[in-house]
């Protein structure tokens, strides 16, 4: 916590957030585990405190985004599924994605997290994992409209 008890009656020490082990990180609002889908981003909406003990990596530079939709409930990353209403933790720093990372993708204006495969040298997919059939692979070229903006790496 954040609340040290005294070594007298009635003392207590409050401890400095900077000092804690745990991550404010902030929510800046939704994405779309199904079609990508066009939402305001502009403010922060709130904050989640995260241990630093489930981040891979201490520092960098994380946000959270609540999911919606069902595109992605059959995926495991840390040992959880992404299901809707899901806050996923993105590092914003990782520019660099391998076959499987789970990333956060604006795709001409719209946001959506899907898993990531590279096709060959010039295209990607971005596949759904869900045992909803409706949802399929969206297909990207350089030629596309689309900005990779990080890796979820939590749920």
């Amino acid at each position: 916590g954040f609340i040290r008890r005294g070594s007298g009656p009635r003392q207590i020490q409050l401890l400095d957030w900077q000092k804690s082990r745990f991550l404010r990180v902030p929510v800046v609002g939704w994405i779309s585990a199904g079609q990508a889908l066009a939402i305001p981003q502009d403010s922060i909406t709130c904050y989640l405190t995260i241990s630093q003990n489930l981040l891979s990596k201490i520092g960098g530079n994380f946000i959270a985004i609540e999911v919606d939709g069902d595109s992605m409930n059959q995926k495991e990353l840390a040992g959880k599924t992404i299901e809707s209403g899901d806050f996923v933790v993105v590092d914003t720093e990782v520019k660099e994605f391998r076959n499987g990372d789970v990333i956060a993708a604006n795709i001409e204006g719209g946001l959506t997290v899907k898993e990531f495969r590279r096709q060959d040298q010039e295209t990607i997919a971005l596949l759904p994992r869900s045992d909803n059939q409706l949802h399929k692979p969206i297909y990207l070229t350089k030629k596309d409209e689309f900005l990779i903006f990080g890796k979820v790496v939590d749920v």
